[in-house]
């Protein structure tokens, strides 16, 4: 006798449309729990539960809490990816190093269950633990390659391996800051607003880290401006109809902040009186 496949409730057949958007509900709902409580707090019963899902139905989509895991973990890695990868041509400046650090400990917060508990995941999951391994070895990678312009010319040279150094140690920071801020502040790990600052403060870690090797450090009026930007984006994410006076005062503000931090950081690095 062949193999059954689960069916959902009542018997109904799935177009490919309602799997795909059962399958990416599952996903989501999934990713705030192990967020919000870590992998181990949660139950493929208790995601069942709380999808308002028979189990037969769950399990026509994954097999289980584990199979969820590492799908987040396989969309992970693509969109971490998809910050390191395209390196600039030419030496890689402050303010460009600053823009793509934020986005990878977005990346990296987004995913925060995959930190909060790493090495109780990767002791269970041979598949986690190479996949980690390879994230690692390429973030070092792709980061020594955008600051080394012309690596022939350091080969073997003290410089590189300073370099390839401080590389190492600002993916050590990358990857473990999120521990260090649950140590710090477990109320608030999931609240957004305090963690927006601990993002900025790691990224601040990070350019320190790596500023003997920038072509153009970045100052604090580059600083700035990338966070009004940023306060901008959100302000944006967070408009309401009934809010639209407001949000349009604040997004005039933060686009006038942003303009003229920009204009002092282009005079401080041309020189220009």
């Amino acid at each position: 006798m062949g193999r059954i496949t689960p069916k959902p409730r009542h018997g109904a057949l799935i177009s490919g449309d309602q799997a795909s958007q059962t399958r990416e509900r599952i996903v989501a709902y999934a990713l705030k729990a192990f967020n919000e409580v870590g992998v181990a707090g949660v139950t493929t019963t208790g995601l069942c539960a709380g999808l308002d899902m028979s189990p037969g139905h769950f399990y026509y989509y994954f097999r289980g809490k584990d199979a969820v895991v590492m799908h987040l973990f396989d969309r992970f890695k693509r969109d971490m990816q998809a910050q390191l990868r395209g390196r600039p041509g030419g030496a890689l400046s402050g303010e460009r190093l600053s823009e793509r650090l934020l986005k990878v400990l977005d990346c990296v917060w987004e995913y925060r269950f995959l930190y909060r508990d790493m090495n109780g995941l990767i002791a269970s999951s041979r598949m986690l633990e190479q996949g980690f391994k390879e994230l690692i070895d390429q973030s070092v990678h792709a980061l020594s390659a955008a600051l080394c312009v012309d690596r022939s010319e350091h080969q073997g040279g003290p410089r590189l391996a300073q370099l390839e150094a401080a590389c190492r140690c600002a993916v050590i920071v990358a990857t473990y800051w999120l521990s260090f801020q649950f140590l710090h502040n477990a109320r608030q790990f999931n609240d957004r607003n305090p963690m927006t600052h601990a993002i900025h403060k790691a990224r601040d870690q990070i350019l320190a880290l790596l500023r003997p090797f920038l072509e153009t450090p970045p100052d604090d009026a580059c600083a700035a401006a990338l966070d009004c930007a940023r306060r901008a984006r959100e302000v944006d994410a967070s408009v309401s109809p009934a809010s639209s006076k407001q949000h349009n005062i604040a997004r005039f503000e933060l686009s006038r902040d942003h303009n003229l931090h920009r204009v002092r950081a282009r005079k401080r690095h041309y020189g220009w009186p």
